[in-house]
């Protein structure tokens, strides 16, 4: 089923989710979504749009993970912050119209088959905690949930794509439960 197209999915006036708009370049024009470019992984031309996968970053915050990724060229696309001061942040790391190291290099035969790859698929990750000995992922703010949410409907708006085509990262590939159906869940609430 497609968005909406005239409501904020959180009733937010003139929100991003009702004009995101990108440049030639594959940027956002949007001041709500700040510039962290990870320079080796933005190479015009390169993506091909047909999903959008959400991740976790196992990190407490959005830049020590787009920091991580300008020195091992292994990034997605956006990053939405939680820690301190920062909460709901919207990064973008890698121009959309570029390929993005996000998903990793042991997908499923289905992801294959389906044709979601790196060069095929937008990366979300949303920043949290991992805690192994509760077997658990750190919980979303209401902040930080509303921003994936605003973010996640305005890409699929200028990517004409329909929740059928937003995935979890768990399922493409070889990753922690719930990493990103987790997201999904917060973000319903």
């Amino acid at each position: 089923k497609p968005v909406s197209s005239t409501l904020c999915v959180n009733n937010i006036k003139n929100c991003m989710c009702q004009n995101f708009q990108i440049d030639s370049k594959g940027l956002s024009t949007n001041p709500k979504i700040q510039m962290e470019l990870i320079k080796k992984m933005n190479h015009p031309n390169t993506m091909n749009c047909k999903a959008i996968v959400l991740h976790r970053t196992v990190g407490a915050s959005a830049m020590s993970s787009i920091t991580a990724g300008r020195n091992t060229t292994t990034g997605a696309h956006f990053y939405v912050d939680n820690s301190k001061g920062k909460d709901g942040q919207i990064y973008q790391a890698v121009s959309v119209t570029s390929k993005s190291n996000h998903m990793g290099r042991a997908p499923f035969p289905k992801t294959i088959k389906a044709g979601i790859g790196n060069s095929t698929a937008i990366g979300i990750e949303v920043s949290g905690l991992y805690y192994e000995n509760k077997e658990k992922w750190e919980e979303l703010t209401e902040k930080h949930a509303k921003s994936v949410a605003c973010l996640l409907v305005g890409l699929m708006k200028h990517f004409n794509l329909t929740y059928d085509q937003v995935h979890f990262h768990e399922d493409l590939c070889s990753k922690t439960d719930y990493e990103g159906r987790f997201v999904w869940i917060s973000m319903k609430k």
